[in-house]
């Protein structure tokens, strides 16, 4: 017999069975049937309607998100990105931007702060340290872009004006005798170690009975001395010596803790890199090579500097107090030291820092080591492969006279950080003209973010040794033809 359904009025479900059957159980396997094709359908509406909201919620969600939002996190190169989520969410974007802290002041380029600016914050809080590095400016002299103050930042220059500031003087990186040294040097003896952090220290132990000093000064002699490569310079000795102390000191080649080995020249710390690898390969995981700028703003438990420079009354930028301050103020447990103090001593910095390392009852200066000490400790063929390494184009002589070759220029061509930039505007704006002749040998290494500025400032952004006004002009002529 046909069994019938019931509700037969009812639109059919495309999961109804068709199927004949007998009696009163096949009736009931069809209502069954039934049912289960009409819970589905309607898991089937609420799933669409599901999808639906969904898709909606997804829309409105970035509508929320900055309707809700109270702090914007940006570099400021990326700022201009606030100004486009101002003209996207019109109707949802706060009223008034009220503050901008600016991170790392002291090192953000002058040139930054119209594009801060551009933004309509109300207020501008500039949180840094003066003392340490300037901006990067590429220049062909190193002394140029001082004497023009083209690498002083705004928060350099309210200080400067007797603006009033507020300056922290509680640290809680340092060891304290290092700290000592370096706020009588710099902070005008203002900086204090936190108590918490001298409470540490007194329960600290360094590990190691062989080494007792959180401070140590391992001199070298100034003979053979520094070897130039390219534009810069690297130490063979101090390279030797530095691998010998990660491969044998008590404490270094023991710690699991981070050690940064800082350079004050890009190449030593290539060469140290590579006699290191040469001597326990990547075994020491925990050991960075780094240079003075790229250390700014980074800390680690034991940091090893090498100095490099070795003539005395000729130790180059070494003599530059900002430098010197980021360089030994890195440490949080010890500070080892490697460089000649009869070279560095000739600067009055340094030869506080001598002094401090003398003095203090965590500190210690061994004397210099000759080729007969090295020799004597077995170490002649880590000196050698350091030679070795060090003479002719190593890999970090290339990479320390990239920013010689940037400055010269081959043909047509812009730098950024050593990377070639063929014109390009950054962040994908317009392209820039190419100046007529050979490129400029002072550039900022910012965003372009006015051409118009750049028009009515051209002796700020341009500058060349024997045609900076014809170049200029022709600059300037070029930009406005495109604007």
């Amino acid at each position: 017999m046909s069994v019938k359904l019931r509700g037969q009025g009812r639109q059919p479900s495309p999961f109804q069975c068709s199927f004949r059957s007998v009696g009163r159980p096949g009736e009931m396997i069809m209502q069954k049937s039934w049912a289960i094709g009409q819970h589905l359908e309607n898991e089937l509406s609420r799933l669409s309607t599901a999808r639906r909201w969904l898709s909606f919620a997804r829309e409105r969600a970035p509508f929320r998100v900055v309707r809700r939002t109270r702090v914007f996190l940006c570099t400021i190169p990326s700022s201009y990105k606030i100004e486009q989520l101002e003209e996207e969410f019109e109707e949802d974007f706060p009223g008034r931007l009220f503050m901008g802290i600016c991170d790392e002041a002291a090192a953000t380029a002058e040139t930054y702060v119209p594009q801060l600016l551009k933004i309509q914050v109300e207020n501008i809080v500039l949180l840094g340290d003066h003392k340490q590095l300037q901006p990067l400016v590429i220049a062909s002299d190193h002394k140029e872009p001082e004497q023009k103050k083209v690498s002083r930042s705004l928060m350099e220059r309210m200080v400067d004006a007797g603006y009033r500031t507020t300056m922290l003087t509680t640290q809680y990186r340092m060891p304290d005798c290092l700290c000592n040294i370096v706020s009588g040097l710099f902070y005008r003896s203002m900086l204090r170690t936190a108590p918490e952090k001298l409470r540490k220290e007194q329960r600290a132990t360094l590990g190691a009975s062989a080494l007792s000093k959180r401070l140590r000064w391992l001199d070298v002699s100034s003979s053979p001395g520094e070897s130039q490569v390219g534009t810069s310079f690297v130490s063979a000795q101090e390279a030797a010596l530095i691998a010998h102390l990660l491969r044998s000191d008590p404490l270094l080649s023991t710690t699991r803790e981070t050690i940064k080995v800082v350079c004050l020249y890009k190449p030593q710390a290539g060469l140290i890199q590579k006699v290191c690898g040469d001597t326990f390969g990547a075994q020491r995981r925990n050991v960075e090579f780094v240079t003075v700028d790229a250390c700014q703003g980074t800390e680690a438990p034991h940091v090893v500097l090498s100095t490099v420079r070795s003539q005395p009354g000729r130790i180059g930028f070494a003599s530059n107090p900002r430098r010197l301050n980021v360089a030994i103020s890195r440490a949080k447990e010890t500070l080892t030291v490697v460089g000649c103090s009869e070279a560095l001593a000739c600067d009055v910095n340094w030869r506080k820092v001598l002094d401090g390392f003398r003095t203090s009852s965590e500190g210690s200066v061994e004397p210099p080591k000759t080729m007969a000490d090295f020799r004597a400790q077995g170490l002649e063929e880590l000196w050698l492969r350091a030679q070795g390494s060090g003479r002719g184009t190593a890999s970090g002589g290339e990479a320390a006279s990239s920013a010689a070759e940037a400055v010269q220029g081959q043909g047509q061509r812009w730098f950024w950080q050593g990377q070639e930039w063929q014109g390009q505007r950054w962040q994908g704006q317009r392209h820039l003209p190419q100046l007529p002749g050979r490129p400029l040998p002072l550039w900022f290494p910012v965003p372009i973010f006015s051409q118009q500025l750049m028009v009515q400032m051209p002796q700020l952004f341009l500058h060349s040794n024997s045609r900076a006004d014809g170049d200029a002009t022709a600059f300037s002529q070029q930009l406005k033809v495109q604007q």
